[in-house]
């Protein structure tokens, strides 16, 4: 009979009708308790009864998701929570966690359905850089709740603090001020803070699988060296292949009257992709397009100096997936 718990990763239908077939009832304290230790002495019977019983509550908080959100269909967002469902009832502890299964299972609940809203509702898009350090963020925190789970803490302190998550990480300061201005942006377009994971599958899904930590870091490496360059240098780099977009609130990389050296200010970021043109650039900073190609060769061969000619290609490939412009130069 597990079969047709498991089937919920297909279709909700099977558990569905089971429940109107009057398989759903509300449990006691005590009969939540006898289900959980038979769950984990392997019982599959057990587990499903603690699901079925519990049914109601996925559309409960599946309907309130959809009431707020038309986009996606009820049927996807019970699926979603039936999947947060299994999950509570393979993980719950009753004495560990100090709570009724319902409060327990409705966290596991919203957090599968707030990524399928996050993942199918938001327009925001990240560079692949701040998609990758947001994984790794994620990917901390699963792990620290795990582990507070493990140890038996309550259910309220199973969920870290961001500054917590980011010190498990090791992550310098800079990186996490980006993740709060993240933080800010998402607030005022989507339902929560990026603290939660509702946001993770939307940021993720930009990402390609392959060598994710490699290609994070040879943009660390890159943006690390672009500040070795002279101004005008990396100002060219930076507009040229839009790798200011990589650094959330940063519009300008000095002061000063455009065409001189030493005082450049950016023109707005284009929603556009794709590579700038030298016509675009002579348009913004008011110098000559032979000039500004010769600011680029000289910026390019100045990075594979600092970086080696082997990580400069590394960092280049990485700007090139999360900035397409970087795979096709076009001149102006």
């Amino acid at each position: 009979m597990i079969d047709a718990i498991e089937s919920v990763t297909s279709s909700p239908v099977p558990l569905e009708r089971r429940a109107s077939a009057g398989c759903s009832h509300p449990l006691s304290a005590e009969r939540e308790l006898q289900l959980a230790i038979r769950i984990k002495a392997g019982d599959p019977s057990a587990r499903e009864e603690l699901v079925l019983a519990n049914l109601p509550l996925v559309r409960n908080i599946a309907s309130a998701f959809r009431g707020r959100n038309r986009v996606i269909d009820l049927n996807d967002l019970i699926q979603e929570g039936n999947l947060g469902l299994l999950r509570a009832a393979s993980d719950f502890d009753p004495e560990a966690h100090g709570t009724r299964f319902v409060n327990y299972a409705a966290c596991w609940i919203r957090y599968r359905i707030r990524r399928v809203v996050a993942e199918q509702s938001t327009t925001i898009r990240y560079p692949y850089y701040l998609v990758l350090l947001r994984r790794r963020f994620e990917k901390a925190r699963e792990e620290m709740m795990a582990a507070s789970q493990a140890t038996g803490g309550s259910i309220e302190r199973t969920e870290p603090e961001f500054e917590e998550v980011f010190e498990q990480m090791g992550v310098e300061g800079r990186k996490l001020k980006i993740l709060r201005n993240i933080q800010g942006e998402l607030r005022s377009r989507s339902m929560g803070s990026i603290s939660e994971p509702s946001h993770d599958a939307a940021l993720a899904r930009m990402a390609p699988p392959q060598e994710p930590l490699e290609i994070a870091e040879s943009m660390e490496r890159l943006h690390a060296a672009l500040r070795k360059l002279t101004l005008i240098q990396s100002w060219v780099l930076r507009r040229r292949y839009r790798l200011e977009e990589a650094l959330v609130g940063t519009r300008a990389v000095g002061r000063g009257k455009p065409g001189r050296k030493g005082g450049v200010v950016a023109a707005p970021i284009p929603k556009s992709d794709g590579c700038r043109t030298f016509r675009e650039l002579s348009a913004e900073i008011g110098m000559p397009i032979h000039q500004l190609r010769a600011i680029e060769r000289s910026a390019l061969s100045k990075l594979q100096d600092v970086l080696g000619r082997g990580a400069a290609y590394e960092a280049t490939r990485s700007a090139a997936v999360a900035h397409p412009a970087l795979t096709s130069r076009r001149s102006a």
